[in-house]
């Protein structure tokens, strides 16, 4: 991974963000919070999905060192997007010891289709062992060249039912498989991070209210 990042910071260091001057336009943290934390988090999420997209940017399709730092910054972006979510559950667990993360998130609208599936994709990378067939249980990003005019867009992978059925939570439904696969298939990972975090951040705004102990 070192030597992977090494060599597009020797060859490829234009463009990159600069991410200790970032201005960030989703992950703007209140001017007062109770979830500092998770904020935190959050800002973190975004630094990660603008690597993302510098990565992105490089097109080298046929380096393999490419892929790799590609598939880690995928990664990456899911770690600090689920770390958001579990900051905020413990700041507001010191008010509320009874507070069930995924049953609050389950009755917002922003909990959609898309967060879940990114969550389940989490979970399978964290409790799944890789490699163990050709189904793609490590997160891969992969390629999709389906179109006419041969346009291409890295994707998220499928999910199939025997992954789904190795997690003791996944957020995802097990009807909800096909319409991720669906999804995924159709709409580049980009968009699929650009709308999760605004919907995160719609997220973080209701819980602030709720982690304030005078609106229990």
């Amino acid at each position: 991974m070192i030597a992977t990042i090494k060599y597009y910071l020797l060859h490829k260091i234009i463009g990159i963000p600069n991410l200790d001057r970032i201005i960030y336009n989703i992950a703007v943290r209140p001017s007062k919070t109770e979830l500092i934390k998770a904020w935190g988090k959050f800002q973190e999420c975004e630094r990660r999905y603008l690597m993302f997209k510098w990565v992105e940017s490089l097109n080298d399709i046929s380096n393999p060192r490419f892929r790799t730092l590609l598939a880690d910054s995928t990664s990456s972006y899911l770690l600090s997007f689920e770390a958001t979510l579990q900051a905020m559950k413990a700041q507001i667990k010191k008010v509320d010891l009874k507070f069930k993360l995924d049953a609050w998130l389950k009755e917002l609208p922003e909990y959609d289709l898309k967060i879940r599936g990114i969550r389940t994709l989490r979970h399978l990378e964290a409790h799944i062992e890789p490699n163990t067939n050709k189904s793609g249980r490590k997160i891969n990003v992969i390629i999709d060249s389906r179109s006419v005019s041969k346009s291409m867009f890295w994707k998220l992978p499928n999910i199939d039912i025997s992954q789904w059925e190795e997690l003791k939570t996944p957020s995802l439904e097990v009807t909800e498989i096909s319409e991720w696969n669906d999804l995924v298939g159709n709409i580049s990972i980009e968009n699929i991070f650009t709308d999760s975090l605004r919907n995160l951040r719609a997220i973080l705004e209701k819980a602030e209210l709720y982690s304030v102990p005078s609106a229990l």
